[in-house]
């Protein structure tokens, strides 16, 4: 989209015309246009879902193409470059990946490719095919990995099309079965799985939410319908939150859900909330289609969307969400009438070095950074220490034995950036800033290093 209708970190509202970004830049893109594609009701498919991983101090992107995995180095995104590329057999457009240990999953949809797991352990030298199934599934339309619960889940299969596929992945590199159950609300086309809670995104049939501690007999938790095609979610650091996004009619808005007590059969609507990058509207038509999100800690929804792109939203306060951030993928159109699967598919925030992976349907994949600070979970406090806080301004800075800090960084509690530069010394000058709130970000190697700084002046 080109002309655009924002709401500013700062909570300001105006029109403006011919920009493409707020608070987000480009710093990397590849495509191949040499490459094949899949058509589906007459649109044409260069690309799909991917994914990132960090990995011996490297990070590294997997994005899908009709007929192709791709894999990336990207650790220097100005230096990123295609590592590895595996053709999958037949064409497709979905095609979708999921990271567990130096593992990359593979499944697609409407296929006969099965599930391929990827070693990246001897990256960026080589990536290794460890394990080709095609009997447990032959195709799957998305796939989600509880960590802590060492299980793949995988939904939309050719063999538990109304349920859930459950893997075991205590040898990460072999998964085994542990389950194929047929579930009440039936096809699951996402799903998101903490805890042993499965979140399914079961189409019309809506949200339904399942206790899956006993894979053989799952229970039933919640259930409510969405505003339309219930399509995918992810869940807030804190684990109260949860955000899902309607494929179907184009244009519904993105919906929060307090989740704080769902052991209790709880699932309570919070918001509707969606913001649109062209002129005003009354309908649908004026807002683009939100296909994926991601919660990034627990004020921040990263959503990639068809005919816009990417697009950040702090829901700090769940009832008065802020667009902080866009970055259009796809700025050939100049309204959302037509085009109905063009833009973001997908994206992956929670790369060390907070850079953001898109994957876009015409234009591949897209690396973008923000102008602020998201709050990656990729975060270590521990032994992390501040003083004297609050301060007058003079900051000392204490990291644990090991980690050189090298780099600063200074948000408001909004994310917007008021301050940074190169740690020469353990101190820090912030008498320049207004009396407040603060967080602190200092990036040691690949880990960053978060505090709430009070300035009282």
């Amino acid at each position: 989209m080109r002309s655009l209708l924002l709401c500013l970190a700062f909570f300001m509202v105006g029109r403006l015309a011919a920009q493409d970004s707020l608070n987000m830049h480009q710093v990397f893109s590849w495509v191949d246009d040499t490459l094949p594609d899949a058509v589906m009701g007459g649109q044409v498919f260069s690309y799909a879902g991917g994914w990132g991983m960090a990995y011996n101090g490297r990070e590294y992107a997997v994005m899908g193409s009709s007929a192709y995995i791709h894999f990336f180095d990207v650790t220097d995104p100005a230096q990123s470059v295609e590592i590895g590329r595996f053709a999958g057999g037949d064409t497709s457009v979905w095609r979708e990946f999921k990271n567990y240990q130096q593992y990359f999953y593979a499944v697609s949809d409407n296929t006969e490719e099965g599930m391929y797991v990827f070693d990246m352990s001897q990256a960026p030298d080589t990536v290794l095919l460890v394990k080709h199934d095609t009997v447990t599934i032959k195709r799957s339309h998305t796939l989600f990995i509880d960590e802590p619960n060492k299980r793949l889940y995988l939904t939309g299969t050719n063999t538990m099309a109304p349920g859930v596929v459950v893997m075991s992945l205590d040898n990460p590199a072999d998964p085994t079965l542990l389950a194929s159950k047929q579930l009440p609300g039936g096809y699951i086309h996402d799903s998101y799985c903490r805890d042993n809670i499965l979140y399914a995104n079961s189409g019309f049939s809506g949200l339904w939410v399942y206790d899956m501690t006993d894979p053989q007999n799952p229970v039933v938790l919640a259930n409510t319908t969405t505003n339309g095609y219930c399509h995918s979610s992810w869940m807030n650091d804190a684990g109260n939150l949860l955000v899902n996004c309607d494929e179907v009619p184009g244009g519904l808005p993105v919906q929060l859900f307090d989740v704080s007590n769902i052991s209790n059969n709880e699932l309570e609507l919070l918001k509707n909330f969606r913001q649109s990058l062209s002129a005003e509207g009354p309908g649908d038509v004026d807002y683009p289609t939100y296909h994926n999100p991601y919660f990034v800690g627990d004020s921040f929804v990263v959503i990639a969307s068809y005919k816009d792109g990417l697009t950040i939203f702090n829901v700090a306060d769940p009832q008065n969400p802020v667009m902080a951030a866009y970055y259009d993928t796809y700025p050939d159109n100049s309204d959302y009438v037509g085009y109905p699967y063009r833009g973001a598919w997908g994206a992956y925030p929670y790369l060390p070095s907070g850079r953001i992976l898109v994957f876009d349907i015409k234009y591949g994949l897209i690396i973008i950074e923000t102008d602020f600070a998201l709050n990656n979970r990729d975060v270590y406090n521990t032994a992390f220490t501040v003083w004297p806080n609050p301060t007058d301004g003079l900051l000392h800075v204490s990291l644990p034995v090991g980690y050189t800090a090298y780099s600063f960084e200074v948000t408001s509690l909004m994310g917007q950036r008021v301050a940074q530069g190169v740690l020469t010394d353990q101190r820090l000058d912030l008498s320049a800033l207004p009396m407040g709130m603060y967080v602190l970000h200092i990036r040691a190697g690949n880990r960053v290093f978060m505090s709430r700084v009070m300035v009282h002046g």
